[in-house]
């Protein structure tokens, strides 16, 4: 039996495959089923790589080479450079050093999401919620110095002191505990998205809100008829206009203004 009219075999994904004829077997080549390093065998002799098959080079010459790898060089390093960023924070998470670094980062987040949900129900609620979370913050810190004392890296009490600058004390905390910064540039990164929201989005709902409380008061004051006072424009930061809703389901303009420390609203009587 010659190799010409003879019966081949190949490996494909462990298994033998053939018998197949040689025209079979060059139209695996073609469709990429057979590679250059794919074992084949033809019914006798040795099993070899089908590219140092003598009756087979004609048919390997006709197809391209691989691409070469340089070519996808930049792509494949922004792979590599992004799988090994997300690889670094999922192995920094899993750290018992790094996971308390990481709840700052949490709290931080739930915090700016507190603000954003009660920004409409004015100052002393604010006010309320900043107690609250500063106090947990306050105990999330406690726990973290004394659990550092307890593994045996105590920290400073210079560096402890920075507590009263939140990103400062995370700063000073990944480089006394010598771990990588990731959680330290996410709350960094998370406190300026705070300030901006806050000062954006938060504190102008935040006085609309106080504003019309007060001006509801005000009218209760004077003529007890008040059901709710509700902000439609800031004219400035001392002046406010509105509608008033009356108990009796009427509704009239309002206009609130602070000057001098006092506030003051004006709106049609009857």
């Amino acid at each position: 039996m010659s190799e010409e009219n003879g019966k081949w075999f190949y490996s494909y994904q462990g298994e033998v495959k053939g018998p197949i004829s040689l025209e079979d077997l060059k139209t695996a080549i073609n469709a990429k089923i057979v590679q250059r390093d794919t074992m084949i065998w033809a019914g006798q002799g040795e099993w070899k790589k089908a590219e140092n098959e003598e009756i087979l080079k004609e048919t390997f010459s006709l197809i391209p080479p691989p691409i070469p790898a340089a070519e996808n060089t930049i792509s494949n390093e922004k792979k590599e450079s992004s799988n090994s960023f997300t690889d670094g924070i999922k192995k920094d998470i899993s750290k018992p050093e790094s996971k308390i670094g990481w709840i700052y980062s949490v709290w931080l987040f739930l915090f700016t999401l507190s603000e954003l949900v009660f920004k409409t129900a004015g100052s002393e609620s604010m006010l309320l919620i900043w107690f609250v979370f500063g106090m947990a913050l306050l105990v999330i810190m406690n726990i973290d110095i004394r659990k550092m004392k307890k593994n045996g890296n105590k920290m400073p009490f210079l560096k402890q002191l920075t507590i009263l600058i939140s990103p400062l004390f995370i700063w000073k905390r990944a480089k006394h505990l010598k771990t990588k910064f990731f959680y330290a540039y996410t709350f960094f990164i998370l406190t300026v998205l705070n300030i901006g929201i806050y000062l954006t989005a938060v504190y102008p709902q935040m006085k609309m809100a106080d504003a019309a409380s007060i001006a509801c008061q005000i009218v209760n004051e004077n003529d007890g008829n008040c059901s709710k006072v509700i902000i439609s424009e800031k004219v400035s930061d001392s002046l406010y206009r509105g509608t008033l809703l009356k108990l009796d389901g009427s509704t009239v303009d309002i206009k609130v203004t602070y000057s001098n420390g006092r506030w003051s609203a004006q709106w049609f009587r009857y």
